[in-house]
């Protein structure tokens, strides 16, 4: 799995890419919002985990839980739908 920890930056790189605190002007852009912090300080195994169960899902049709879209939780088809909204309209 993916190390999203800080710990692979040198001190000024993560001092430079906002990796403790927000940057005074923004440092990266994704989807036309401009970010203050390095985008992998807000990912955590969580986050990495359920990016995975959308691909699957979305590729290869695997859902998470056997069973249909009934059988996953609630947690899970919310931000699969709301990760989709992202996913659709970087795709326009």
């Amino acid at each position: 799995m993916k190390d999203w920890s800080c710990e692979v930056c040198t001190e000024a790189v993560r001092d430079e890419l906002g990796c403790r605190t927000e940057t005074e002007k923004p440092i990266f852009e994704v989807a036309g919002i401009l970010l203050h912090r390095c985008p992998f300080s807000l990912v955590n195994t969580e986050t990495d985990t359920f990016v995975r169960c959308y691909v699957m899902a979305e590729k290869f049709g695997v859902l998470p839980f056997s069973g249909g879209w009934l059988e996953q939780s609630s947690k899970f088809v919310l931000a699969f739908n709301e990760f989709a909204k992202i996913v659709w309209s970087l795709k326009k």
